[in-house]
């Protein structure tokens, strides 16, 4: 059912949330589809047989993560609320999104339909960008968003799918760095300026449609790293090849930061932008209310009940409790242990993809680890300002990826680089 798979990972981006007629409670719609998608997928792949260690390894961080935070919403001192569950459904969600994504390419070992899938949904992006400038209140916009922009988001700020600015420009910044590497690797010049077009195209999109000023940062610090990364390639490894890429890593920051940059200057002018337009001022150039988070976390948990660092307050939504944007929430509501629970696989593959790309010598999948690196490394920025690893949108696609990452990284392990444990015993002979 591998078509299945990739229908699911499709449908689950554009399928409408009807945030202008139900509200927030529209994301359940996309859970909903990305478990019932998948999990059929999933019934096929086992019947056609799965990984039993993977599938274990799998399992068994999935039932722990739902008991420990069964545990520490057990134990909240807040009130509990039906909602608190949805944090179960998005577990069971992120388990099938992983395994079928590790199946599917255990099947396919192809990237070109996930390309064009990706290539797709950009599309469809595109086609919404241009509806919310003719109006951002449109019916089309609001099956995608609870809030109207005015009010909410403000002029011009562009939700995408993902109902929040600052979350749909991980989507974006995203599809900008496979565009990159779809230039990268092909041979067609005419194909190679088409992705480079579609990669700025995105980028400006992200910045100057979502005006999320934590993804503006985030962006050319990303920038910043990935041509340090290629600068270390180029000298310490003896890879001069690499030093073009520190160039064009270079060249897009500077071109992308002057045109912003002059582009800001003029929305002020007009009054238009206002939102990303706070960048041009230092005092409001960070939301204050996000600055303040972590002293508030630190205030909250040496105040009464210190211990609760290392299990957390629970997943209340009562009246009472503290709600943080940021990733420093998961340390609000579960503490130490459950904040590794949920990013500790995300930090494994950061330096899995890391090391992966220092040590093949094939450049293509160097390049395509290390730019796989770098989408992480954006995630994690923005996870600074947003609750971003366990939204709606991001786990059908994010962990579908997951999984086809890590069948690939096993896969060419097993083909192209030297085992790490050699076995202790001879191969038994084969049996007449």
């Amino acid at each position: 059912m591998d078509f299945l798979s990739l229908f699911t990972f499709i449908f689950a981006q554009i399928v409408p949330t009807f945030g202008g007629s139900i509200g927030s409670a529209g994301n359940g719609i996309v859970l909903a589809v990305s478990i019932a998608g998948f999990l059929l997928a999933f019934v096929t792949y086992l019947l056609d047989g799965v990984n039993r260690n993977f599938l274990l390894v799998v399992l068994f961080f999935t039932l722990l993560a739902c008991a420990y935070v069964g545990f520490a919403t057990l134990i909240t001192p807040f009130e509990i609320v039906v909602r608190d569950l949805s944090i179960l459904v998005k577990f069971l969600a992120m388990a099938l999104a992983v395994l079928c994504g590790y199946c599917y390419y255990k099947n396919h070992k192809s990237f070109k339909y996930l390309l064009f899938s990706l290539l797709g949904i950009f599309g469809f992006h595109v086609f919404l960008y241009f509806d919310s400038l003719v109006d951002a209140n449109s019916p089309l916009q609001l099956l995608y968003h609870f809030k109207n922009q005015a009010g909410g988001f403000r002029a011009n700020r562009f939700p995408g799918t993902w109902n929040f600015p600052y979350n749909e420009t991980v989507f974006l910044v995203t599809c900008a760095l496979v565009f990159l590497f779809a230039s990268i690797v092909n041979s067609n010049l005419l194909k190679k300026l088409l992705f480079i077009g579609l990669m700025i195209g995105a980028i400006y999109m992200s910045l100057l449609g979502t005006q999320a000023r934590s993804g503006f940062i985030a962006f050319f610090l990303c920038c910043g790293y990935f041509a340090v990364l290629m600068f270390y390639f180029s000298l310490a490894q003896n890879r001069p090849r690499y030093m073009i890429y520190v160039f064009i890593s270079i060249m897009l920051s500077v071109i992308l930061f002057s045109g912003i940059w002059q582009f800001l200057l003029y929305a002020q002018e007009q009054n238009e932008f206002r939102h990303l337009t706070k960048l041009l001022n230092p005092d409001t150039a960070v939301s204050q209310d996000r600055l303040f988070e972590l002293e508030k976390l630190i205030t909250i948990y040496l105040h009464d009940q210190p211990w609760r660092i290392l299990v957390g307050f629970g997943g209340s939504r009562g009246d009472d409790k503290v709600y943080l944007e940021s990733v420093l929430n998961y340390i609000y509501n579960y503490g130490v242990i459950g904040f590794t629970l949920i990013v500790g696989p995300w930090i494994y593959m950061w330096f899995k993809l890391l090391f992966f790309g220092f040590m093949v010598k094939e450049r293509r999948v160097a390049m395509g680890a290390l730019i796989a690196h770098i989408v992480l490394t954006y995630v994690f920025l923005m996870g600074m300002s947003a609750d971003i690893l366990i939204h709606f949108r991001f786990i059908p696609m994010f962990y579908f990826f997951y999984g086809v990452a890590w069948k690939y990284l096993e896969l060419y392990e097993k083909q192209h680089l030297p085992p790490r444990y050699p076995p202790r015993y001879p191969p038994r002979p084969e049996r007449l």
